[in-house]
């Protein structure tokens, strides 16, 4: 006969605590199959055996909140006295004054950056009107999405331990609010600004059900509402199909207040400031960048045409008139640097169709490389950028590439070599007195006029630079005109869809036309982007350097056109004619992550 320790001996507050859960689970149990009663009598066993555990008293006064609200006060009040962070907004109805419920329409509460609601709406319709894939595809982003936000177990719930629980859950409240509708007990809490605290499968519900008002009640500081916007999607890997559907729920929901701001920025970027200001005036639906190789089709008659590539399109909750003053301001405020359309209306939902399916828009880009299938679900939704300017990007590190130009000495003269469409962030950076404009291409002859009129004094020349005067051809590149060069892209550039035109330019040595220049002062930037045509372009104008304090290049870090010059001979060219490495701005990184190229400015150690 064996002898048990002390140590082996339960401990007899174990066994309470033990003895109180089972019971707590049989009321669960019981509650799911409408014996109240029962549940009830199990519930306050539970609280007698362990009357310190806030979890029973939660229960119980979820179980009496419609039956008897003055009894559920008196838990709630206990539950929220021992430490429970559910109880204050769970019973902020039962506790308000007469009168401070109030009713709103359930569209004012599902704000542009409760993507989740759109999730639980979907359910819903799918559930009272089952259509086959339909419905199985609502109820499997449902399961993911309550998956990644609660790993199936509802915090301070002994109802929603599993995804299972939460659909017995979800279709019983279906059926409760279908049957009485949406009562004052159970009144959604709000923050001051009208933010849901809890509450969002009722609003799903209401919303699904077309229930013209909602009871709420709010909530002073320090409650503030949540997000679950487009970045906490992609963040969990949710397919930009599966977004785009819940950004056509919302704005289908909301025709009145969902407004679309296409931003051409000519291959610059989207400024972090310009997105910061949008975000203070408005609420943001969703963002992406786009680059179509070919003009997007109007699909209504009359609505305004989206531009060839590249463009970011912004989906914001605002008025119409809201919208269209910011679109004037910015294209006020950022001249020459980018051009605003403010779209809403019939407008906006005839684009919101394409923009917000991927077979068009991957239809759009059909010379660019499209993202692999298999991608990340943030590289889907930015793979259409190409390579993008580390820093550029709304909500990234805080770097931001044109912020290492302060550190240079103020720039009289900017020369402008490859100019295309224009680096108007490098004209608003720097302010300089006088900018000479160096593009071969005359199909960029227009938009370098639109340039020019933003300064007092400029001048422009047809022609482009190298090591030696005289004719060539050069290769246009439709698909993507910033890409234009001399040489031919290299196989790791190569897509095999470029759609190439050869256009004859001229070509002279930087040395010959320096002195031809007219309204330069000192100091002097040259800034050079010819397509990996650079050093040929540096070659011709050994002695012109002497002069130029500052040089702004792109550096390759890998191969990017057949026959150009590497990293390495660069670098020697520069520092036999006394010029080293002042600051780099930054790096283009491909979709894979792989940086190709560094924009760098160098300085003239004889001027410094």
């Amino acid at each position: 006969m064996s002898l048990q320790s002390a140590s082996d001996v339960p401990h007899p507050q174990r066994i309470r605590s033990n003895l109180a859960a089972e019971y707590a689970n049989r009321a669960i149990s019981l509650m799911g199959r409408q014996s109240f009663a029962q549940a009830e009598r199990y519930l306050s066993q539970a609280i007698e055996l362990e009357p310190e555990n806030a979890q029973w008293h939660l229960e119980m006064a979820r179980l009496q909140r419609l039956q008897s609200p003055e009894r559920a006060r008196q838990a709630y009040a206990t539950a929220c006295a021992l430490g429970s962070p559910c109880a204050t907004f769970e019973a902020a109805a039962l506790y308000a004054v007469p009168g401070a419920v109030e009713y709103v329409s359930p569209l004012s509460l599902w704000q542009a950056d409760r993507l989740d609601i759109a999730v639980k709406l979907l359910y819903v319709r799918a559930y009272l009107n089952p259509t086959g894939d339909q419905a199985d595809a609502a109820r499997a982003l449902y399961r993911r999405h309550i998956l990644q936000r609660t790993n199936g177990r509802e915090p301070e719930s002994l109802g929603k331990t599993c995804l299972e629980d939460y659909e017995r859950s979800f279709i019983a409240l279906i059926e409760s609010i279908r049957a009485e509708g949406l009562q004052e007990a159970c009144a959604i809490p709000v923050d001051g600004e009208g933010r849901i605290l809890n509450g969002a499968h009722r609003l799903a519900i209401a919303l699904a059900l077309g229930l013209k008002s909602v009871p709420v009640v709010r909530l002073p500081p320090p409650w503030k509402g949540l997000e679950w916007g487009m970045g906490w999607f992609l963040h969990y890997g949710f397919k930009p199909a599966e977004i785009n559907r819940l950004l056509q729920c919302w704005i289908e929901a909301h025709p009145d207040r969902a407004g679309l701001l296409i931003i051409e920025h000519f291959g610059s970027g989207v400024a972090v400031e310009l997105m910061a200001e949008l975000a203070q005036r408005f609420r943001v639906l969703a963002w992406r960048d786009l680059c179509p190789d070919v003009k997007p089709s109007s699909p209504l008659c009359g609505s305004p045409a989206l531009p060839r590539g590249p463009w970011r399109y912004v989906w914001v909750d605002a008025t119409e008139r809201a919208l269209q003053a910011l679109s004037t301001h910015l294209n006020e405020q950022y001249a020459g640097r980018l051009r605003c359309l403010a779209l809403f209306g019939p407008s906006a939902r005839a684009w919101m169709q394409d923009l917000l399916d991927e077979d068009t828009v991957a239809a759009w880009h059909s010379t660019s490389a499209v993202p692999a299938s298999d991608a990340s679900s943030i590289a889907l939704w930015t793979g259409y950028v190409g390579e993008s300017k580390v820093g550029l990007q709304a909500g990234g590190t805080g770097f931001v590439k044109w912020r290492n130009l302060q550190g240079l000495e103020d720039v009289h003269t900017i020369i402008d070599v490859g100019v295309a469409n224009g680096t108007p962030d490098l004209y608003r950076n720097l302010s300089p007195e006088h900018v000479v404009f160096i593009e071969p291409v005359t199909i960029f002859r227009e938009r370098i006029e639109e340039l020019r009129a933003g300064f007092s004094s400029s001048q422009y020349l047809a022609v482009g630079l190298s090591s030696q005067d005289e004719e060539a051809i050069i290769n246009y590149r439709e698909d993507m005109p910033i890409l234009t060069s001399l040489l031919k892209s290299s196989a790791l550039r190569d897509t095999g869809n470029e759609r190439i035109t050869p256009l004859p330019v001229a070509l002279r040595r930087l040395d010959a036309i320096f002195p031809t220049l007219q309204g330069i002062g000192y100091p002097i930037l040259l800034k050079i982007d010819t397509g990996g045509h650079e050093l040929e372009a540096l070659r011709g104008g050994v002695e012109s350097l002497k002069r130029i304090k500052y040089l702004m290049l792109e550096v390759p870090v890998i191969e990017r056109f057949e026959g150009s010059y590497s990293c390495r001979e660069l670098f020697e060219f520069l520092q036999r004619h006394g010029f080293i490495l002042h600051t780099c701005l930054s790096a283009s990184v491909d979709a894979e992550g792989f940086c190709r190229v560094i924009d760098a400015v160098f300085i003239n150690t004889s001027l410094s």
